[in-house]
Parts: C-alpha cells; structure tokens; sequence
C-alpha cells in the first residue's frame, strides 16, 4: 500500500496518541531527523537538516536496523565468497543484490519519511506509511 503525505506545522504537530507506524497506544516521543532537499539547481543542491518529535513504539523505531543488518550480513558473505573461498560471480552477485534489496526494505520500515519543509509557510511534508494514523493527523492538522 502506497504511504500517505501529510502537510503539518512544523512549529508544532498535533499528532494522534498512537503510534505512527503499527497504530499502538504503547509509544514514546523520539525525535526523528532527516536531510531534506530544499532546492536543486543543475548540480547544485541545498540541504537542511530537519528534526521532528513522533509519536513511536520501539520495535518500530528500531525495525529498520534488522533490515541494515541483514543487508550488511548479506554483503559480507558475498564479499568472503569473493576473497576466501574464490566462489562464482553468480554466488557473489546474489548476495549483493539480496544485500541491495534489503537495505531498500530498510529505508521503507521507518516509522515516517520527511519529504519537506516548505520555509514560506512554515511547514513539513510528512510521508505515513500507517493509513488510519494519517488519515486522523490530516483531520487534526487542517
């Protein structure tokens, strides 16, 4: 299912009490930080770091990390199959490309994504990948 965006203050976020990702009432307040791109021009890019309290459980604020670490596992055995038992290149590409995959799947298991700030009116564009939880911020937030 295709995550939904949220258009939020960023001075302050009226969030649901819940978890935003799974929808559990068991949650702590983490602060959430992501590079978000302003504007790009040619080659030119500039960047902000922005940094946003949400509402998390913590198996869904770490369920990333799981991901990262099987992809850097599956790197791994790819690359001693490359230097300590000579394997095939198919042997090494599979675990590298299973490594590639699951660090994708990584990226897509936090618990939300900054899209961007937007300086004029003084918001954030918040991908949330939970429907219901999006569904009710868009409500608390208009």
């Amino acid at each position: 299912m295709k995550p939904l965006d949220v258009d939020a203050d960023a001075d302050y976020i009226n969030w649901p009490s819940k978890c935003c990702r799974c929808g559990s009432k068991n949650f702590n307040m983490e602060v959430h930080t992501e590079k978000v791109v302003l504007w790009t021009v040619l080659s030119v890019t500039k960047y902000r770091y922005i940094s946003v309290e949400i509402p998390v459980c913590g198996s869904c604020s770490s369920a990333h990390f799981k991901w990262y670490g099987a992809a850097i596992a599956c790197a791994a055995i790819g690359w001693s199959g490359l230097q300590v038992f000579h394997k095939s290149d198919k042997f090494i590409l599979f675990w590298w490309v299973l490594a590639i995959i699951l660090a994708i799947i990584g990226t897509r298991k936090k618990p939300l994504k900054i899209l961007g700030f937007n300086e004029d009116n003084n918001t954030i564009r918040l991908q949330i990948y939970n429907h219901a939880f999006a569904s009710e911020m868009r409500k608390k937030n208009q």
